[in-house]
């Protein structure tokens, strides 16, 4: 596993405290003063709100049997604000895909990473998203990510897998999580109720 991208401009926005360890089957969310989003994790996944804290990120998923720090296939939430420019949707997730590409590139010049549009997306609660594949990472490996457009913020979820495929294994996993997403307001700070974290 490779470390997740982190743009100082884009952190994650959320006050999220986990008291609870990691389960199977579980629902989750990620907010912040501008964004809250929930989801659940795909079948066989885990859903944790401890392990990623150490790479900053407030939710990660993995394979159910394996860690975050060892699973081939891994996922991680995360939310960014929009570009100045950005008008339509549209425009708001490439804004976003560019920035992504931006910051490889800027930590390894020679880097070849590339990025396109996989397929359109649509969460059960019938919220429009796109899935995006980038490919060229120095380690055989690639993400894909789904992105959906909040109401302030480009939320998403960024699948990283271990080595390249024409159709990587774990993707579909990533397309179930994705149509479980749903905007929300009903998000609460995590150390009132104790974690970000709840069963189906």
């Amino acid at each position: 596993m490779w470390p997740p991208v982190v743009s100082p401009r884009h952190l994650l926005l959320a006050t999220l405290i986990a008291f609870s360890a990691p389960a199977w089957g579980q629902s989750g969310y990620i907010h912040g003063p501008d964004h809250c989003f929930r989801f659940t994790a795909p079948s066989g996944w885990v859903l944790d709100n401890r392990s990623g804290a150490q790479d900053g990120l407030a939710m990660v998923l993995y394979p159910v049997g394996s860690s975050w720090s060892n699973a081939k296939d891994v996922i991680y939430a995360r939310a960014a604000s929009f570009k100045p420019a950005a008008g339509d949707a549209e425009q708001k997730i490439k804004g976003q895909v560019a920035d992504v590409l931006g910051m490889y590139r800027q930590g390894t010049p020679s880097i070849t990473l590339t990025a396109r549009k996989v397929q359109d997306l649509k969460s059960s609660a019938g919220q429009a998203g796109e899935l995006w594949r980038f490919t060229g990472h120095p380690n055989g490996g690639e993400e894909q990510v789904a992105y959906f457009v909040g109401p302030q913020t480009v939320n998403f979820f960024v699948m990283q897998i271990s080595k390249s495929e024409t159709t990587p294994p774990g993707a579909a996993k990533l397309v179930e999580l994705a149509s479980s997403y749903r905007e929300a307001k009903d998000c609460v700070p995590c150390e009132r109720i104790g974690s970000c974290t709840s069963k189906k």
